[in-house]
């Protein structure tokens, strides 16, 4: 199975996957990492859904895609790599903040509920 793009919300991983599959495509849905976990408590992935197909389907799928996005390119580069990589990086600090966030918020209520 080879990536052939990355979406960023469950529902539209869902309709591309039913898109392919109409066209005769098998397609996959995958979360890596965190995102996995994410997705299962509120339908949310920091890294996205990557749409999977296999190998001998790929030119296929990137023209049905190509025609849905109006994209001249739905292949990855290094450099395509290199930068979401970056961004990965970027939203796990951003998830870690809100969740230092609620952290701090939770302790004060317990600790002003107890001391009140």
């Amino acid at each position: 199975m080879v990536k052939v793009i990355n979406v960023s919300s469950l529902v539209e991983a869902d309709q591309l996957m039913s898109l392919l599959h109409d066209n005769g495509i098998e397609a996959y849905k995958s979360s890596t990492g965190s995102g996995g976990y994410m997705s299962i408590i509120g339908n949310y992935s920091a890294v996205g859904y990557d749409i999977m197909v296999d190998e001998d389907s790929l030119d296929k799928a990137s023209e049905i895609l190509k025609e849905l996005y109006d994209v001249d390119d739905t292949e990855y580069s290094e450099e395509d790599d290199a930068n979401y990589a970056e961004g990965l990086k970027m939203r796990r600090l951003v998830i870690r903040v809100f969740a230092l966030i609620a952290a701090v918020a939770c302790i004060t209520t317990i600790v002003l509920s107890v001391v009140l």
